[in-house]
């Protein structure tokens, strides 16, 4: 089974997958989020664990899969009537400036030069979504889209 997370995904097989009617298995998918995992708990992304956070909780809320819609299918022609927003190859979502990196440089001034230098280091490796967000791409936009999930 497959799950989609932010930029990338993981293959996992049946034996390492919560079930908890019969042959279904669990997926816990982010609040508010486009990820899934196969587990409740945290997860840090970014460079050594520094950015945002997933986190992931059980809840009552079951996606039911009997209705679905189909939304692309390229490979088997014009058989799929694609919506237009699945075209709209752009950020989606609200952009967010918390200007972290502005009040940085403020303080910055005001300290002896071997902290200024701490404080560029801290901003080079700071992850750009603790700075600021920027709404996800569109799903067309992602590598596993048109080749195979990584």
């Amino acid at each position: 089974m497959y799950f989609s997370q932010h930029n990338k995904g993981t293959w996992l097989d049946a034996f390492q997958l919560e079930f908890k009617v019969g042959n279904k298995p669990n997926a816990y998918s982010t609040l508010n989020g486009h990820a899934s995992y196969p587990h409740v708990g945290l997860t840090l992304l970014g460079k050594d664990g520094v950015g945002a956070k997933d986190d992931i909780e059980q809840s009552d809320f079951v996606f039911n899969l009997a209705a679905y819609e189909l939304i692309s299918a390229e490979y088997i022609g014009f058989a799929v009537i694609e919506p237009p927003w699945l075209n709209f190859n752009r950020q989606w979502g609200p952009s967010i400036d918390y200007d972290l990196d502005k009040e940085l440089n403020k303080v910055k001034d005001h300290l002896p030069r071997f902290l200024k230098s701490l404080i560029n280091k801290i901003l080079e490796v700071l992850p750009k979504e603790v700075l600021r967000e920027e709404g996800p791409t569109g799903p067309k936009d992602k590598n596993n889209w048109s080749g195979d999930e990584v």
